[in-house]
Formats: structure tokens, C-alpha cells, sequence
């Protein structure tokens, strides 16, 4: 018989709570509408809105801050898929123009590349259909991707200013027409 002691319960307990928070619904505000784009903390995670329903969160509120997509639906070229959340650090840049979200990386590891490159993350919010991409290796790809998109142009944020705007005022750009 296993018996496992209360600490590592407590532990992995907080540890699948942090990463499931994301998952927990937002309280309504007094006029009924949902805090999606103005909670900037649910339980012990800082977070920062971008298209609902995904955010960047920290357990910290420092220099540690993960996008994490919950069983993505990724196509990309020289990708790995792996069973599981997707998760970025290192974000640089944040942009949205309608229903499509742009995340850019300052490295992350491409195995069949053989090292760390800037990436794009775009994703259609619209079908849920996400397109991961070098930014050094595949640009004509991103570039067609986004024509596809009807993307002609999207505002790139610097995701430490967009970050600290959020979390000083909780008000989240003007541009970004869902926020309205």
C-alpha cells in the first residue's frame, strides 16, 4: 500500500492548482459582466488578459510569466508536438487585431532545428487553431499565414510595458478592439 505523506499532496495540490487556474471562471463585476479583462489576480496567480480565453500568468509577479494553452491544436513546420499544455516564456511582444492573437518569443528550443530561435506564435481564436513558427526559418510561412488571416499589418506591444500598464492601471490597450 502506498502511503503518501500530506506534504506532497498539499504540494501537487498547489502545483495542478496553478496551472488549471485558468480554467476557473471569472467572478462577474456589480454589473454582471465578467472580469476576464480586468482581474488581475485569480487565487495566487498574477495574470495579464490578452483574447479570452488566454492570459499570462506568474506565481511570482516577477520575471516569470508563461503562456500556457491547455491541449492546443498547433500546425507548424520542424515542430514537435508533444500530449499536453503548450507553454511560451520569454515573450517579447504581444499583438491582437480582431479575433487573432500574436505572440512573439525571444528564444525557444526547436528540436528538429537544432537550437533556440525567436518565434511567432499566431493564433486564429476564431477556430482555436494555432501556428507556431521560427522566426529565423520559416518567415515566408508566418508572412502567408497571416495574408490568410487577413492580417495585413498587427501592432506588436512590448509585452514589459503592455505588463506593467496592466498591472499598475488595469487598463489593457485601446487598440485591441475586444477590450472596448
Amino acid at each position: 500500500m502506498l502511503i503518501v505523506p500530506l506534504k506532497y499532496i498539499l504540494v501537487i495540490s498547489s502545483v495542478l492548482c496553478a496551472v488549471y487556474t485558468c480554467q476557473l471562471p471569472m467572478e462577474p463585476d456589480a454589473e454582471g459582466h465578467t472580469s476576464f479583462y480586468t482581474a488581475q489576480k485569480v487565487e495566487d496567480l498574477w495574470r495579464v488578459p490578452l483574447l479570452e480565453p488566454f492570459e499570462v500568468i506568474s506565481t511570482n509577479n516577477a520575471d516569470d510569466w508563461f503562456f500556457i494553452w491547455e491541449s492546443p491544436n498547433i500546425t507548424a513546420s520542424d515542430f514537435v508536438e508533444h500530449e499536453g499544455d503548450f507553454q511560451l516564456t520569454n515573450i517579447q511582444k504581444v499583438g491582437i487585431l480582431d479575433s487573432v492573437l500574436v505572440l512573439e518569443i525571444d528564444q525557444h528550443y526547436w528540436p528538429l532545428l537544432g537550437g533556440d530561435f525567436p518565434s511567432v506564435l499566431v493564433i486564429d481564436v476564431k477556430t482555436m487553431q494555432g501556428y507556431f513558427y521560427s522566426k529565423d526559418h520559416h518567415e515566408d510561412a508566418l508572412s502567408l499565414k497571416m495574408r490568410e488571416l487577413g492580417i495585413e499589418a498587427v501592432e506588436m506591444l512590448n509585452w514589459e510595458a503592455l505588463k506593467n500598464t496592466f498591472q499598475e492601471s488595469g487598463e489593457l490597450p485601446t487598440a485591441w478592439s475586444h477590450v472596448k
